[in-house]
């Protein structure tokens, strides 16, 4: 998901970069009781009839479950936040809001006048990169972006800059 703030002089804007989000942590907490309900009943019914060694490997599947759910709740909390001011380009990345919450957990700042935007195709199947460079110095955006997302950041940063 991009979210672009531009100022009405056009030299001065943001680009908020955050992945797509398919479940938030409420719906995520949803699933894994449903999903408990359910395995547990089914593994319970086994259970009744002598198969008792469904249990554990029940239980261990739904600890699986909830933790692969929650790795992938922490991955789409992730965000990046480019900032365009008059001199520079400031590129923030985070989890959840960059810039606010205790700042950024890397920031990347160059000169707006030597910043330009590159498409690095990459070999095989790997994906599109976004590149924002300066002066020999690369911070990749938009990383966890679909192709079509990624090269729309492009054309969005490219009219930031000019």
């Amino acid at each position: 998901m991009v979210i672009t703030e531009i100022a009405p002089n056009h030299l001065e804007g943001s680009i908020l970069v955050q992945p797509n989000q398919s479940m938030n942590w409420r719906e995520t907490k949803w699933f894994l009781l449903a999903t408990a309900v359910i395995l547990g009943g089914i593994a319970a019914a086994f259970a009744y009839q002598g198969f008792w060694m469904i249990l554990p490997f029940a239980g261990i599947e739904l600890a699986a479950l909830a933790y692969c759910s929650l790795r992938v709740i922490k991955a789409s909390r992730r965000c990046q936040l480019i900032t365009f001011t008059q001199d520079e380009v400031i590129v923030e990345k985070g989890q959840r809001r960059c810039g606010t919450g205790g700042g950024p957990e890397s920031r990347f700042a160059i000169p707006r006048c030597w910043a330009r935007i590159e498409l690095e195709k990459r070999i095989g199947w790997y994906p599109l990169a976004v590149n924002i460079t300066a002066s020999g110095k690369r911070v990749e955006v938009g990383e966890f972006l679909a192709e079509e997302e990624k090269q729309d950041l492009a054309k969005q940063i490219k009219g930031l800059l000019a």
